[in-house]
């Protein structure tokens, strides 16, 4: 065995806790030989992401903004329904993290189907309208045509036009026309 298959080999069975650590100490962009070993580590280290992810949101000063972003950007990756909850947390106090949203709404929308039902859950219960209108964002992209999903768009296009509009043609239903078309002779007229 070379040095460097030897290198690799610890790589691939780097604890979770310690692969956390490890994103705690990067500054700046992920490295790629740590991504590699967070991802072969699989389902084995989403508890530790999760966790790390949970301690940012309950103390803003308790985690490197960096490692919130890496931990965020891997749980998309690597799917797993699990981290539903808490990237719809992120989404939701996107004032707490300059940026954190973005994230994870891109997360939220490479989990499709299996974030789905947390997305639609987590629309009915706020009345946090910015929150509402991330949330149409997400499922107005995460490849699944429901009625539910459908009404979300309509009702953020009352509320929201111009994200509500786009949102709707991202989602492709072709019904949405009509909705699209009344919306617009009833808007007023600018200068």
């Amino acid at each position: 065995m070379t040095p460097r298959d030897h290198h690799d080999d610890r790589e691939t069975t780097a604890s979770p806790q310690a692969l956390v650590r490890a994103l705690r100490a990067q500054d700046g962009a992920l490295p790629e030989p740590l991504r590699r070993q967070c991802l072969a580590a699989g389902a084995a280290v989403v508890p530790a992401l999760i966790a790390l992810l949970e301690a940012g949101l309950a103390d803003d000063q308790a985690e490197p903004e960096g490692a919130l972003f890496h931990a965020v950007d891997l749980l998309g990756t690597l799917g797993d329904a699990r981290a539903v909850p808490t990237l719809l947390r992120c989404l939701e106090h996107d004032e707490l993290f300059d940026g954190l949203a973005p994230p994870a709404a891109a997360a939220l929308r490479t989990l499709g189907p299996a974030a789905l039902e947390g997305c639609l859950a987590a629309y009915a219960m706020t009345t946090h309208e910015d929150f509402r209108d991330r949330l149409a964002g997400v499922l107005s992209r995460c490849g699944v045509h429901d009625e539910r999903i459908y009404a979300c768009l309509v009702e953020t296009l009352q509320r929201t036009p111009e994200l509500g509009a786009n949102y709707l043609a991202e989602y492709g239903e072709a019904r949405a026309l009509d909705v699209l078309a009344h919306t617009f002779d009833t808007l007023p007229l600018r200068d």
